[in-house]
């Protein structure tokens, strides 16, 4: 980073929390540079933290996720590629019987993959796969994280719709073969339909999921700090990404499954993070409302931890359906600062223990 953007950066922190009462500015620019010098908390993440509201003693109870990834990825070890490639990890939900989204096809740059079956290697084969498809797809990257280039597209009167795009099968088809230099290929899923109680907090038709952690202990799976992730601001994705993106996230409570005070930031430029009790485009209640199927929901992500001995820890994405839980994705580095952000309070220690235990358990 350059020097005058540290700079703007630090001045953005103060600003934001003196709150444009200048008699604070003095006191705030004391607070930021302790949390940095101090807790190595840098003035971004001051933001996201609202650190401005906490106790300086409070401050290092907080981890940050270029702290933590790096220890969860060597926790993964070498089988992180389990969870990075979503074609293996959904051969693997299918061979353990783990409801998961299934897939249509997949494009790729030759590379040798899971399940071979669904590889479109020709035009021919793309307009087959597409002729039994659904009118609505899911396309994502079979290495991408936290929702890079992925996009849902519609299809109506012969044509596929998304972003900017109206594409016929063999446009969408060369707009993916040109646009898969230098990654690992596309995957194409339906795209799944919410529960009828959630679709008012997931307008649009975009997808909202739950993040809940999980980790091996010797007396079976442990599982904590379940968080709703929900798309806001037209988004098709649910990826809170520091609030850049305008999306919510909420915490939800363990016993009942009661969602809390949603989170989100006022600005996509710098994390002014706010609570919100209804969702921002619907004005559907958030707080209160009760997830469906949520005693389902843990009994699938713990079996699913048990049934992936390979990774000891993993942050699941689960969609709630009309059907029950469903699969979406395994993470590996699932950091904390969304946890954070949602959960108003440090999560190191919860984290400390959890990469203690993982990494000394033994899988079966």
């Amino acid at each position: 980073m350059n020097l005058s953007r540290s700079i703007s950066d630090y001045l953005r922190a103060i600003r934001q929390s003196a709150e444009a009462a200048p008699l604070k500015i003095p006191r705030e620019t004391i607070r930021v540079l302790r949390a940095r010098f101090t807790h190595k908390i840098g003035p971004r993440y001051y933001s996201l933290f609202e650190l401005d509201k906490r106790a300086p003693q409070e401050w290092s109870r907080y981890i940050q996720d270029p702290e933590s990834n790096p220890q969860l990825r060597e926790v993964a070890g070498e089988n992180l590629i389990l969870a990075r490639d979503k074609l293996l990890f959904t051969e693997h939900c299918l061979n353990a019987g783990l409801p998961t989204v299934p897939i249509i096809c997949y494009i790729d740059n030759g590379a040798r993959r899971a399940l071979p079956e669904k590889r479109i290697a020709s035009i021919a084969a793309w307009e087959s796969a597409l002729e039994n498809a659904p009118n609505r797809i899911f396309v994502k990257l079979i290495a991408g994280a936290h929702g890079t280039d992925a996009f849902s597209a519609t299809r109506s009167d012969g044509r596929w719709h998304f972003r900017a795009f109206s594409l016929t099968n063999r446009e969408l088809y060369d707009y993916l073969r040109d646009n898969i230099v230098d990654r690992s290929g596309w995957l194409i899923q339906p795209a799944i339909s919410t529960h009828d109680d959630l679709t008012d907090i997931m307008p649009n038709g975009a997808l909202g999921t739950i993040r809940i952690l999980t980790y091996r202990t010797s007396d079976g799976v442990e599982t904590l700090l379940p968080v709703l992730r929900l798309p806001a601001n037209g988004n098709s994705t649910d990826n809170f990404s520091e609030g850049r993106g305008g999306n919510i996230v909420a915490p939800i409570n363990f016993a009942d499954g009661t969602i809390g005070l949603g989170r989100t930031s006022l600005s996509p430029d710098w994390p002014q993070i706010v609570g919100i009790t209804h969702h921002p485009e619907t004005k559907a209640p958030i707080e209160g409302r009760r997830i469906p199927f949520w005693k389902e929901t843990l009994d699938l992500v713990r079996l699913a931890q048990l049934v992936t001995p390979k990774l000891p820890t993993v942050g699941w994405d689960i969609a709630i359906t009309n059907a029950g839980p469903l699969i979406i994705e395994a993470n590996t580095a699932f950091g904390p600062n969304v946890l954070q952000v949602a959960y108003q309070r440090g999560v190191r220690a919860e984290f400390s223990k959890l990469l203690r235990l993982a990494a000394t358990t033994d899988g079966p």
